[in-house]
């Protein structure tokens, strides 16, 4: 269609289809009909009330204009430059359809759907809401109504709205910034609630993440609200949905998923149909956790008679400061701001210097370019272009961390902003969780040091090669002795053994590198020290370890493995990390070749030990129980703990195993009244041979029976051993 006739079409308030401007609709291209035709009375009358209507084919979709007063409309096809009813039905949604409704009017209003429901019940109605070409959010009505076995129409009228004097900027920055959520209920004429939705920003403040955790029922958010304050909410939202023209506006105590009791606030309206019945209440929360509990009451609203504020004056409570710029005009309109800020914005000036001489003022000096640049208006439409909001972090001239954010509301046919809102906000609490977080997340609990995650970090930067300017070294270091210190002393004197080491290599390495734990017993530094330096940082931790004890059986002894970039400038990192690992496992084992002490290899011989018995028990000859730690042969069964140990070795005794000639003697030395007598007042090995059945063959085997550490007279703990010896 040619921009004159489009326009001229748009001008014409109600367009009927008649033989006369058939033909000229049929010229420029707009829709082919087989036959031209009027449109029956009936549809004459329907077009006096709706102000848009479409004839839309059953058989390949295809959406013709026959009524047009819609500057959207317009817009809609001739961008698209399609008569496709589901690609028009997709883009209008995307940019004209509120964020409630979306997924809504798509569901709904697709063609398949209308389709099913005119072909049915002959017709269909669904109500949405949009935001028109004004940026205000307007109600609508679609109906559409089979025309004939072809073709059916669909019209669109304005109904009423359901919220009076929401702006759409005010409604696009409840969903488009963390500080709200929205929701609503539709309302049965008697007033019961019949359908929920809350948004994805409401299920947020509560700590849910979508529908599967956070259904769309009334029930689902009750539950969470605190006992106390959950009746009188009840009370107050029933009187509240039948009273016109009165906000609701209510703050209670509510459980998040994770069980935490925040202080929130509700704020909404209901609308009424035409016939005075409830129809749909509306409103946001808001999470005033912070007022509350530091300021010991919650800001009131500032003109509680004005329904257009309130969603606005619910998140500004979020905010330090909250302007709406508009870039076109330039100007600023303050929503909300603290006195500090207000003193140093001159309203009178142009949006850019307002703006420069309050940031100029509020913020820390090294900080000021960088805001300066975030706040330049002229920059600003192509940052933004595109994107629903940007935000800059910066340090006041308090030494309290802010963040600066644009919050896009309106912008132009090329997707660049004409109206912002700026919003400044306290996060210092923020920055000190993220900052603890951190430091937690990279630091050994027990000695302070960087933990093996912050090495890695760390040392990532030397992939790319080592520095040439500095002299660095790596060193390497493991205790001596660990593990038998926690086996024979327990692990808290094996704790107090690391943190006595990690103070010696605080007191020494600490002023020239950083310091990480790696493993249970093994540590790693990065020094920055000269040839001369490396020396004496040596000789001074060798000093310090010599000195330092835990106890009188305890002394600190660490083995440690340097490498310098000066000894190998041709090296990487990881070679220069191999080599002073060689170095320190070697210091290592002349450490337990001179001490002999080494326990590194204790369970291998453990194991290799453990071999040479087909059976080992551990028994409680007090409790009459007994585990299986080893099971090889037919003396016993699967591996596991039981009761009844002398059940079990009469068992023995009396199967094909034991040699009908030693039977006796075993069963008799191996009972509750000779091992009670043996081990009486004594701890010492007892030791019995035999003779044993393997396949067809008899075999001598010993059974030796040894008391455990932690044996005593009144629980006679001990572990029985059988060994096979020819």
């Amino acid at each position: 269609m040619s921009v004159f006739y489009r326009k001229k079409l748009l001008k014409i308030n109600k367009i009927l289809v008649t033989e006369k401007n058939y033909a000229i609709i049929y010229s420029i291209g707009i829709f082919i009909l087989k036959t031209p035709t009027c449109l029956d009375e009936h549809l004459k009358v329907l077009f006096k009330t709706f102000y848009s209507a479409y004839l839309v084919n059953f058989s390949d979709a295809c959406i013709i204009p026959i009524s047009v007063n819609d500057g959207m409309s317009d817009y809609t096809f001739s961008k698209l430059g399609t008569n496709d009813y589901n690609k028009i039905n997709l883009f209008f949604a995307e940019h004209f359809i509120s964020q409630v409704d979306k997924e809504d009017y798509i569901k709904n209003l697709c063609f398949e759907n209308v389709k099913e429901k005119v072909l049915t019940k002959g017709e269909f109605s669904y109500r949405f809401q949009r935001i028109n070409l004004q940026n205000r959010i307007e109600d609508l009505e679609a109906t559409a109504l089979q025309y004939d076995e072809n073709n059916f129409v669909i019209l669109f009228r304005n109904v009423k709205r359901r919220v009076d004097n929401i702006e759409a900027s005010v409604f696009r920055v409840i969903y488009e910034t963390l500080g709200g959520g929205i929701f609503y209920f539709d309302l049965t004429p008697g007033g019961k609630v019949k359908r929920c939705l809350w948004s994805a920003a409401f299920r947020r403040l509560l700590d849910y993440s979508g529908e599967e955790d956070f259904s769309n029922e009334l029930g689902t958010f009750l539950k969470c609200i605190y006992v106390e304050d959950r009746i009188p909410f009840i009370q107050e939202l029933k009187r509240k949905l039948k009273s016109k023209n009165t906000v609701f506006d209510f703050k209670f105590r509510a459980f998040t998923k994770s069980n935490v009791v925040h202080w929130f606030r509700i704020a909404g309206v209901t609308t009424f149909a035409i016939d005075g019945s409830a129809e749909r209440f509306f409103g946001s929360l808001v999470d005033i956790d912070f007022e509350v509990k530091n300021r010991k009451e919650i800001e009131r609203i500032r003109d509680e008679h004005a329904k257009d504020f309130f969603i606005m004056d619910a998140i500004s409570g979020v905010y330090n400061s909250m302007h709406l710029v508009d870039l076109k005009e330039d100007f600023v309109i303050e929503y909300s701001s603290s006195d500090s800020i207000r003193s140093w914005v001159k309203y009178n000036n142009k949006a850019y210097d307002q703006m420069k001489d309050a940031m100029s003022h509020l913020i820390a000096e090294e900080y000021i370019d960088g805001v300066l640049a975030f706040t330049d208006f002229k920059t600003l439409p192509v940052r933004m272009k595109g994107k629903k909001y940007i935000a800059h972090e910066m340090l006041s001239i308090n030494k309290i961390w802010m963040r600066a954010a644009f919050i896009l509301v309106e912008k132009n046919e090329n997707e660049e902003p004409v109206k912002v809102l700026f919003t400044t906000q306290k996060i210092q609490d923020e920055k000190e969780k993220e900052r603890t977080l951190i430091l937690k997340s990279n630091t050994d609990e027990l000695t302070g040091f960087f933990n093996r995650r912050a090495f890695v970090e760390d040392t990532e930067k030397f992939k790319n090669g080592m520095p040439s300017d500095v002299d660095l070294t790596v060193v390497m270091m493991d205790l001596n002795g660990l593990k038998y210190v926690n086996d024979t002393y327990g692990h808290d004197t094996g704790d107090k053994y690391l943190k006595a080491a990690a103070r010696c290599m605080k007191e020494t390495f600490g002023p020239y590198g950083h310091l990480y734990r790696i493993g249970g017993d093994e540590f790693f530094a990065i020094l920055f020290a000269d040839e001369k330096l490396l020396e004496t940082i040596k000789k001074d931790f060798e000093e310090k370890c010599f000195k330092r004890t835990v106890n009188e059986n305890v002394k600190v002894s660490v083995s440690c493995g340097f490498a310098t970039c000066r000894e190998f400038p041709d090296y990487s990192f990881k070679q220069l990390l191999q080599t002073a690992d060689e170095r320190m496992y070697r210091a290592k084992s002349d450490y337990y070749a001179k001490h002999g002490t080494d326990k590194r290899e204790l369970q291998e011989a453990f194991d290799v030990l453990c071999g040479t018995y087909v059976n080992i028990y551990r028994i409680n000859l007090t409790s009459n129980t007994y585990t299986v730690i080893n099971a090889s042969s037919c003396l016993t069964q699967d591996v596991g703990e039981y009761k009844g140990f002398y059940e079990r070795m009469n068992f023995v005794a009396d199967s094909d195993h034991v040699h009908p000639e030693d039977k006796e003697a075993f069963r008799k030395k191996i009972s509750p009244e000779h091992l009670d007598s043996f081990f009486k007042d004594k701890k010492r090995t007892f030791c019995h041979y035999y003779r044993g059945k393997i396949k067809d063959r008899y075999v001598r085997f010993s059974v030796e029976i040894v008391p455990a550490k932690e044996y005593s007279p009144d629980d006679q703990i001990c572990f029985l051993y059988v060994k096979e010896i020819e």
